[in-house]
């Protein structure tokens, strides 16, 4: 992230970009709280990865494949940073007809950027609270 963005020793320093995570220009976004950095988004063309053991080891774990949690893309999400290092990304949305989370990062090969799948889960009470209230 840059200067401009969220830094949580002292808060935003300035209004955040409406371009999110993705800096391929496909990525629609805009900024819904300004003391956070949630993002309502919707993504067209994305391309994923993720390994398909642990996608099964994650629908065993959490009742929700990475291959599922991709849907989670297809319509209205919300986006926050994880992780610093990594550089890691949770999107909540909708997904096999239940409200879903997936941690993503983004990542670059020679076709581009796509969306590396981590983790997944049915999305807790906050994160329903979260998205409820922002979509």
């Amino acid at each position: 992230m840059g200067d401009s963005d969220h830094r949580p020793d002292r808060g935003p320093s300035r209004r955040r970009s409406v371009q999110g995570p993705s800096t391929n220009g496909k990525a629609r976004c805009r900024p819904i709280w300004t003391s956070c950095c949630w993002y309502k988004c919707y993504n067209k063309d994305v391309r994923f990865e993720f390994e398909r053991s642990k996608s099964r080891d994650v629908k065993r774990k959490h009742g929700v494949s990475l291959k599922e949690a991709r849907e989670i893309f297809d319509q209205a999400y919300l986006v926050d940073q994880k992780n610093d290092d990594p550089e890691q990304f949770r999107a909540i949305g909708w997904c096999g007809g239940r409200l879903c989370s997936v941690v993503f990062e983004i990542r670059h090969d020679a076709d581009g950027e796509y969306y590396h799948l981590v983790t997944a889960w049915r999305a807790t009470l906050e994160e329903e609270q979260s998205y409820a209230e922002n979509v």
